[in-house]
């Protein structure tokens, strides 16, 4: 993983909760719930999405979920 983008993605969730006044942790509750009911999904394509982003299928840190998405993007 890009540490640099995992840093990245840190500090917008520290932003973001600063800016919405509510707490970090907060954020990454919120995104790690969003994983696991996207995980759920049986299509052939979210699961080769999910298996591609996380190999053994676990759970990604929402810093890594982030940055991993960025890649995709970049």
């Amino acid at each position: 993983m890009n540490t640099d983008l995992t840093a990245c993605a840190r500090h917008a969730i520290e932003t973001l909760a600063t800016r919405e006044n509510i707490p970090a942790d907060e954020i990454r509750k919120a995104i790690q719930e969003a994983v696991v009911e996207a995980q759920k999904n049986p299509t052939p394509e979210s699961q080769l999405l999910w298996a591609t982003m996380t190999p053994g299928g676990s759970l990604p840190l929402p810093e890594h979920l982030i940055a991993w998405v960025v890649m995709m993007l970049t």
